[in-house]
């Protein structure tokens, strides 16, 4: 009987789920800065357009801070504070919203959280209001999740591609 030698596919293998591991996280972040863009843009938007509950944004992966809120018009930036670098556990209620990408955490599973950090965040996600801003409404973040998920993990897997062909 010949022994079979596998080195070469195992060092192939770990390359792989390397790669893989790495354009997962990056489609992460680009699909979190979707989100990002989404929020702003597609109804309902975020309530605020200026003011502390739009720019106290977190942008996290695999709970370390990957990106502040892209940078807004003149005069809408007023954060109090800047998002912690590590993404902290369930907060006093109401206030933080976060919503996250990648399902429940598990052992080798890549999670992107969004979250505000203010002290009427959740109030303004969840209740519903006469809003000034036009377009704007409740549920602005879980709306886009539900009704574009499949471009978010879309995103994620152009990533996961480009990454493993280069």
């Amino acid at each position: 009987m010949s022994d079979f030698d596998t080195s070469d596919f195992d060092r192939g293998m770990k390359k792989s789920v390397a790669k893989t591991v790495k354009g997962a996280r990056n489609g992460m972040l680009q699909a979190l800065l979707q989100l990002d863009n989404d929020v702003d843009n597609i109804e309902p938007k975020v309530p605020l357009d200026e003011g502390t509950l739009r720019a106290n944004t977190g942008l996290y992966v695999d709970g370390k801070l990957a990106s502040e809120p892209q940078a807004l018009p003149v005069g809408h930036n007023d954060a109090t504070q800047q998002p912690p670098q590590e993404l902290p556990s369930a907060g006093e209620e109401g206030k933080t919203v976060s919503v996250g990408i990648g399902g429940a955490a598990m052992q080798g599973s890549i999670v992107g959280v969004y979250a505000m950090f203010t002290k009427y965040a959740a109030r303004h996600h969840e209740v519903p209001a006469n809003f000034k801003r036009s377009g704007a409404g409740n549920k602005f973040l879980e709306a886009k999740l539900f009704g574009r998920g499949k471009t978010y993990f879309q995103i994620i897997a152009d990533a996961i591609k480009k990454e493993l062909k280069g």
